[in-house]
């Protein structure tokens, strides 16, 4: 299945739909369930009325990010604790209500949020997860890794399961243009499901959590300076001379800053931007259409040989990269691609 097209020449990402609609009501409520596990294992839906269910999901991804639309009839989701996302690894997500109200806990947190609201979930497994709402609800949601939304929020344990208003300040504000956003994305141009227009929305989300008494530990400038060093390694990932002083002359700033910037990190400037480039390559190595080379992909990855490309690659991966390619394009297209009531658009 592929995630992404092509639109006069420029990759677009691919929306997947999973709906009810068209399924007997007797099979409604296992086939959500299985939509629901197929991205956190043993998560389950209980519906109010099962007789009349119906929820739909809707997905895109961009870079590293998904957006996740599910509506769905009254009802109740819960995750137990010790269970990790199936496909994705532990993932955090921002929830934001687009109509309805419901009510999440986590944390030790109960959240009641209405139409606007949003608040920040994890899928760690240590911490069970229960959402109930009374009524249809529609929300919209962000889901990433960890290591991604800590290039915006430096702790967002500190900051979960806390509901942020949507009609006033500035998290009124980032709740009017994600839902916006959102439209568009499905409406408009593909210009607008580009990365660099998520991390504006995503910084503007993160800026609505700071004046909160529990991120007032928050170390602001090394946060905002780590920021701006991913932006810009973002933006020149795959240019082989990309390295930590180059990213503090284009920033103005001191290698020494931008070291410390990363030093509660789980990797260095220069392991960031391997791992980074590493990722990036997977898409194309496991693609069954394409046909390049290790020496191909490495050259255009911003590695100076295959060689290299490979010792990195089994450093982060534990395996070769022709390994892994032959090991994930046996796999085939995921079964659920497949289910009655999905389709690709």
């Amino acid at each position: 299945m592929k995630a992404r097209a092509k639109i006069n020449g420029m990759d677009v990402p691919r929306f997947e739909t999973f709906s009810t609609a068209g399924l007997p009501p007797r099979r409604r409520t296992a086939y959500w369930n299985r939509v629901v596990r197929s991205v956190v294992s043993a998560a389950a839906f209980d519906p109010v009325d099962p007789r009349n269910f119906s929820a739909e999901l809707t997905r895109v991804r961009i870079g590293d990010v998904w957006l996740v639309e599910v509506r769905q009839d009254a009802g109740s989701l819960r995750i137990p604790a010790s269970k990790a996302p199936r496909e994705f690894g532990p993932m955090w997500t921002i929830q934001t209500v687009l109509e309805g109200e419901c009510v999440e806990r986590q944390w030790g947190r109960e959240t009641h949020l209405k139409q606007g609201d949003f608040a920040l979930y994890t899928s760690a497994a240590t911490k069970p997860y229960e959402a109930i709402h009374r009524a249809p609800v529609r929300t919209l949601v962000l889901a990433m890794p960890r290591h991604v939304l800590r290039r915006y929020l430096p702790r967002p344990e500190d900051v979960a399961a806390i509901a942020m208003p949507g009609d006033r300040g500035v998290s009124g504000f980032a709740s009017t243009l994600l839902s916006q956003y959102w439209s568009r994305c499905r409406t408009e141009s593909p210009a607008m499901m580009r990365p660099q227009v998520m991390h504006g929305i995503l910084e503007l989300v993160a800026s609505s959590y700071t004046t909160l008494p529990e991120a007032g530990s928050w170390a602001p400038s090394a946060a905002s300076h780590r920021a701006r060093a991913v932006a810009f390694i973002e933006s020149h990932l795959l240019e082989p001379d990309l390295a930590p002083g180059r990213i503090a002359d284009a920033l103005k700033m001191t290698t020494r800053n931008l070291h410390y910037a990363f030093a509660h990190e789980r990797e260095t400037v220069s392991q960031y931007i391997t791992r980074r480039r590493l990722e990036e390559s997977v898409r194309v190595l496991i693609t069954p259409e394409e046909r390049w080379t290790m020496s191909g992909i490495a050259h255009d990855f911003g590695f100076y040989s295959a060689s290299q490309y490979g010792r990195a690659f089994r450093r982060i991966f534990g395996m070769t990269p022709g390994k892994y390619r032959h090991r994930h394009r046996s796999v085939g297209p995921s079964a659920r691609s497949h289910a009655p009531g999905s389709q690709e658009r």
